[in-house]
């Protein structure tokens, strides 16, 4: 965290953390038991941060990226979204600019004229929505969807894997395929958080994700499929797909829990505590 709310993780982008509200508690968010605390002790994007924010971004060549998050940025007003994108545009013509957001599956009428002239005038460059089920793609999505369409040139998804919820080749194999249809790009789907809300209930095991995931490579196009990925303390994995479960690199504790282990993008090695 170099402000209040900005995070600088990888090297060429930054996250600004507009506010802690959300509209979901999405279970691959490191915030999400930050949007749980009604008196959380992180900042919103108050004036001085926020004004620290863009200095931080200004002094720092090597950032090409600023992705807006939260929480969930469009919980901010339409005028202070504009206000905040404007600041940010403001800092350099060739800056990429991506917004993550909640609010279609649970509020598509936020998506206003007012928020499209926004999108537009400011030149977003990507738009990523966070989507759990095929259940959640309604009309309203639908049609939500296309006015961001009509201003911002790549909108993706993200997607949680959840026991119970989506842990099954048929209900990935809808979700993916009409979100393609639609023109989303099916971008990640996030393993449980092991500390997000609901893990004893959510959590499912990486084998089954790999299970389901191989087999959907080869049922499905390329375009169509996310990267399956652990989204851990020290930075994303993506997982490999392998042919059979004894290719597995798990290893076991002396108490009989089992990890999964990893070297991440530093080169560094990482363990993940799989059910």
């Amino acid at each position: 965290m170099k402000t209040p709310i900005c995070q600088h993780k990888y090297d060429n982008r930054v996250i600004l953390r507009m506010v802690n509200a959300c509209n979901s508690y999405c279970q691959f968010c490191f915030e999400a038991l930050r949007t749980l605390k009604v008196d959380s002790g992180k900042s919103n994007a108050g004036r001085s941060s926020f004004q620290q924010s863009l200095e931080y971004i200004k002094n720092t060549p090597s950032v090409e990226e600023v992705i807006l998050s939260g929480g969930d940025p469009l919980m901010l007003t339409d005028n202070k979204l504009d206000e905040s994108l404007a600041a940010i545009r403001e800092i350099r013509d060739d800056l990429l600019i991506r917004i993550h957001s909640r609010a279609l599956t649970f509020n598509p009428y936020r998506i206003t004229d007012a928020l499209i002239e926004t999108l537009k005038k400011y030149r977003i460059n990507a738009f990523g929505v966070h989507v759990c089920h095929p259940f959640e793609l309604s009309e309203e999505f639908q049609t939500a969807v296309r006015r961001i369409q009509s201003a911002v040139p790549i909108v993706f998804s993200n997607m949680p894997f959840l026991r119970g919820i989506n842990d099954n080749e048929e209900t990935l194999h809808k979700l993916f395929i009409d979100l393609y249809r639609m023109g989303v790009k099916p971008y990640y789907l996030y393993h449980f958080m092991p500390f997000s809300p609901g893990s004893s209930e959510y959590k499912a095991s990486i084998n089954d994700a790999i299970a389901i995931m191989s087999k959907l490579k080869r049922r499905i196009s390329n375009i169509a499929l996310p990267e399956y990925v652990l989204p851990h303390m020290k930075g994303k994995f993506t997982v490999p797909l392998f042919t059979h479960p004894q290719e597995m690199p798990y290893f076991e504790t002396l108490n009989g829990k089992r990890y999964y282990r990893f070297i991440n993008w530093q080169n560094e090695q990482c363990e993940w505590l799989d059910n």
